[in-house]
């Protein structure tokens, strides 16, 4: 629960779904649903922006936040979700559904995080996404694992 979040810890961030973790692309800007394998790519710092749910993550191994690239104007499904080098800000509220799990909002839209696929099958290396909560499913909604 967005409650169980604290300020200044690191987590490792999991899709309800694929059971992959939110991780840094070798190439150090693309951000992908991997399998879980406890390195830093995988790590990120939660701060609490204010009181409202709003949270910067930010990645333990490049000192990069996820965000995305580009205007709230031009969001869309299937928007690549990237490390950005700004302090990008996220509303994290617990999933309607499932109150063991989280949606990452960007602030003020319908537009939340996923991992999404039309066959169901999600490999490794899937590109994190932005899409509509028009699909409300286990694919949108992720866990935060205290690392260490």
């Amino acid at each position: 629960m967005t409650d169980d979040i604290q300020n200044g810890k690191i987590y490792r961030i999991v899709n309800w779904k694929s059971k992959t973790a939110i991780d840094l692309g070798e190439d150090g800007k693309s951000v992908t649903g991997s399998e879980v394998n406890g390195t830093s790519n995988q790590q990120w710092l939660a701060e609490e922006r204010d009181s409202s749910g709003m949270w910067t993550l930010k990645n333990v191994h490049s000192g990069g936040y996820l965000g995305f690239k580009g205007h709230a104007a031009g969001l869309r499904d299937g928007l690549a979700v990237t490390l950005v080098k700004h302090a990008f800000e996220w509303q994290i509220v617990v999933d309607d559904n499932n109150e063991s799990v989280n949606r990452l909002y960007v602030p003020y839209t319908w537009y939340n995080l996923e991992l999404y696929t039309d066959d169901g099958v999600f490999p490794s290396g899937l590109l994190v996404t932005l899409g509509k909560i028009t699909r409300p499913g286990e694919e949108q909604t992720w866990s935060f694992e205290l690392v260490g």
